[in-house]
């Protein structure tokens, strides 16, 4: 299983989509300066936007707290935008998983001696160390980068570094999830354009539908606290989450991994591959 996971891993260090992901992130990285600097310019002093969990009106982004965007703020402003990271991921999980499919590679290497449980489990674990190296690189680099450009105000202590970490393992627990649920979704579709469609509509029409029927009738304006995405970019403000927030989170998370692999791995034992 390991040979498998290390030849993935040279794989994708050989071919340009690596680095092309690693430009992307860059680039969503100077978005979040950029973003930062523009909050300021407006006279809002860089203030960090409360996320829809901490808003009792889902439809309005209110200012919980007033707080400087600084080299010590500024990775909490990239968690609020860890659903780009989500989408760099795609690409990722795509050249793991999907692109094994489409260019008949699977067929090869089951033909080969492997077994369809060990070859599907290399890719999980594999998307998995990739995500966590892509979550770090996003988080160190926003950090480094912040303090570079923006200054440090505060102490730099053992309460920051667990006021970060805190909701840094919540929100890559839930990328875990989605890499788990990416290439569960290549095994059974078998097609990296289901992998793509399937991805983009788990991202965006629960979310839709949540607010179709939130406008049709408020009392359900509640539905948003199940929206995975919502759940995931609300770790930035991890100090106004409840013990029951958290816990729904982690659980979604849960619920999607256990889900994925369990059905992706069933149904790749039982699928024909040609």
């Amino acid at each position: 299983m390991w040979n498998m996971i290390i030849a993935d891993t040279k794989r994708v260090f050989r071919g340009k989509g690596i680095y092309i992901t690693l430009a992307i992130l860059i680039a969503f990285i100077a978005m979040n300066m950029i973003m930062a600097s523009q909050i300021g310019n407006l006279g809002t002093t860089g203030d960090l936007i409360e996320t829809l969990h901490g808003s009792d009106d889902p439809n309005t982004a209110v200012l919980e707290r007033a707080q400087p965007v600084t080299g010590a703020t500024l990775p909490f402003l990239a968690m609020a935008n860890v659903d780009s990271v989500a989408f760099i991921l795609l690409a990722l999980c795509i050249f793991i998983a999907g692109t094994d499919f489409s260019a008949g590679t699977v067929k090869n290497v089951l033909a080969s001696g492997v077994s369809r449980t060990k070859y599907y489990f290399s890719k999980l674990i594999g998307a998995g160390i990739f995500t966590v190296i892509l979550y770090l690189l996003y988080m160190l680099l926003s950090t480094v980068v912040g303090f570079l450009v923006l200054g440090y105000e505060g102490t730099l202590d053992y309460t920051w570094f667990l006021n970060l970490l805190r909701p840094a393992l919540g929100q890559l627990w839930m990328l875990l999830a989605s890499a788990a649920f990416m290439v569960s979704v290549a095994f059974i579709t078998k097609k990296t354009a289901g992998v793509i469609a399937i991805y983009f509509a788990f991202m965006f029409v629960p979310r839709m539908i949540m607010m179709a029927i939130a406008s049709v009738n408020p009392r359900f304006v509640d539905l948003f606290r199940f929206d995975y995405t919502e759940n995931m970019v609300a770790f930035s403000q991890y100090a106004t989450l409840s013990d029951g927030d958290i816990t729904r989170a982690l659980g979604l998370g849960l619920g999607l991994l256990v889900i994925s692999v369990c059905l992706g791995g069933i149904l790749f034992r039982k699928a024909e591959i040609k």
